[in-house]
């Protein structure tokens, strides 16, 4: 299947999967570049997140910087979104929009 907009995304969550699918991990390539500006990219998902009952997390190894180094709490930290850190495991993209 290929979900490639945030409507597609909401459907899939509450009419294709058997059961309410809230929490979602993401990974993705290049941080900013990929990860920000994809039509179903991190700035949408904080978006459907304040609108549906959808949490979005990531760890340390869950993407690269264009340096190919992997995003780490600095990254997460300076990004134009807001992420809380939840101990031992990696961030919560907060619900923004």
């Amino acid at each position: 299947m290929h979900i490639v907009t945030t409507e597609d995304f909401v459907w899939f969550c509450s009419e294709y999967v058997s059961g309410p699918i809230q929490h979602w991990l993401v990974a993705g390539q290049t941080w900013q570049m990929c990860t920000h500006s994809h039509a179903l990219g991190l700035p949408k998902l904080a978006h459907l997140s304040k609108r549906h009952s959808l949490n979005f997390y990531a760890t340390d190894y869950s993407f690269c910087t264009m340096t190919e180094q992997t995003a780490t709490l600095q990254d997460f930290e300076q990004d134009s979104l807001q992420w809380e850190l939840i101990k031992d495991f990696g961030y919560r993209l907060l619900p923004q929009g």
